[in-house]
């Protein structure tokens, strides 16, 4: 287990990739990394008052998460250029300005593609005007450019999404 600002730098730095978990002061109450290699891991995180980062996947990069509690755990193979990952949440639960839910799923991917998806989510919570900023990038910016204008107000207390493909 971590401590405060200094689990953040160790994570960062083993993260050292692209998409990364950040905090404003401290991470969290606690981050538990059992496993953490070349072939990959598994990580528990409760935490509070984090920031996730994923300027490769939303426009609007920054999720504030007043709470994200997980269990997770990957494997990596294959060679540089060509790697690929499993990487399967077991349970997550996550609350924010704009919705409260949990999730849980797998994801397939390598180099080749965007890979496989098999995810499902609930939002016990959910305001309509935010869905615009949890649309991935590789949606039109048209759409996404709609999302934002359309949608004014709205709430939902029992939302769920299944996502499974490629």
């Amino acid at each position: 287990e971590f401590e405060g600002v200094e689990r953040r730098r160790v994570f960062q730095r083993r993260a050292g990739h692209r998409h990364q978990l950040v905090d404003r002061h401290r991470f969290g109450r606690r981050i538990h990394v059992s496993q953490f290699d070349q072939q990959g891991g598994a990580l528990a995180l409760d935490s509070r008052d984090a920031l996730l980062e994923l300027p490769e996947v939303f426009a609007s990069p920054r999720i504030d998460l007043a709470m994200l509690d997980a269990r997770a755990r990957w494997k990596l193979s294959g060679v540089r250029g060509a790697r690929k990952i499993d990487l399967t949440v077991e349970q997550a639960a996550f609350g924010n300005r704009d919705a409260t839910g949990t999730l849980g799923g797998r994801y397939l991917g390598g180099a080749g593609g965007p890979g496989e998806i098999d995810l499902t989510a609930h939002l016990s919570r959910g305001n309509g005007s935010a869905v615009w900023r949890y649309i991935q990038l590789a949606v039109s910016k048209e759409v996404q450019s709609w999302l934002h204008d359309s949608i004014l107000a709205g709430m939902s207390d029992d939302t769920t999404l299944r996502l499974k493909g490629d």
